[in-house]
């Protein structure tokens, strides 16, 4: 049974219109989004940090395939469940990220075209590496999006610091398990002309067809990590 306490504060926030935005209210960020969609056959979506559902539930209004979102605290579990109740296709998991990743990887299997926004990083344990190791080892078709990643030349998104011991969420640290020779994107539009919270995303996949077919897109800017 839900925490009447969660369950208030969902009343609470609905009624003051704080149930957090959409993609961080970014509207360039949306754009990509829409833009992968439509360039990809995407099978299902994972969202690795639900939070309080406001992602999941832009993906929820334009993507009609399985989505499954994970999220490690009751709380939030509890408020972006009810936020996300009227979406058949939401499957809301209460969990680590990395172990609802692994599970939806295997019965979604290697064929399937799997869109990952990697989301989960509010804690001490930083679930990227894993996440990424993971993508790479039972994903043959994908394109994975890291939110709150520092974009290369534009210092005005923002980005995730968690200092030398947890981690920053930037190139350096995940490089080992890029590919050199395939790039990598960020958003094209320059952070002053976004809205919203103006946080950095990064997007990539380990398949070179596919990370090919993401240069194309208008919307993202290629960049080599080696």
């Amino acid at each position: 049974m839900p925490n009447l306490k969660h369950v208030a504060e969902y009343y609470a926030r609905r009624l003051t219109g704080k149930l957090g935005h959409h993609l961080n209210a970014q509207e360039g960020r949306q754009r990509i989004f829409r833009d992968v969609l439509a360039a990809f056959p995407v099978d299902y979506i994972f969202e690795g940090g639900t939070n309080l559902g406001g992602s999941t539930e832009y993906f929820a209004s334009h993507f009609e395939g399985e989505i499954h979102t994970a999220e490690l605290m009751q709380r939030f579990h509890t408020i972006a469940s009810m936020r996300l109740r009227r979406f058949r296709q939401v499957h809301r998991h209460r969990g680590n990220s990395t172990e609802v990743l692994s599970r939806v990887l295997d019965a979604q299997g290697r064929a399937a075209f799997g869109f990952h926004y990697l989301d989960a990083h509010w804690y001490d344990y930083l679930p990227i590496r894993d996440e990424l190791a993971l993508i790479r080892e039972k994903s043959d078709r994908h394109v994975i999006m890291i939110d709150d990643f520092r974009v290369e030349g534009d210092a005005g998104y923002g980005y995730d610091d968690y200092g030398p011991e947890t981690g920053v969420l930037e190139l350096g640290y995940i490089a080992d398990l890029l590919d050199p020779e395939l790039p990598v994107y960020f958003p094209a539009l320059p952070s002053a002309q976004e809205t919203g919270f103006r946080r950095g995303c990064l997007l990539l996949s380990f398949d070179a067809a596919i990370s090919r077919a993401l240069g194309e897109l208008a919307t993202l800017r290629a960049h080599r990590p080696g």
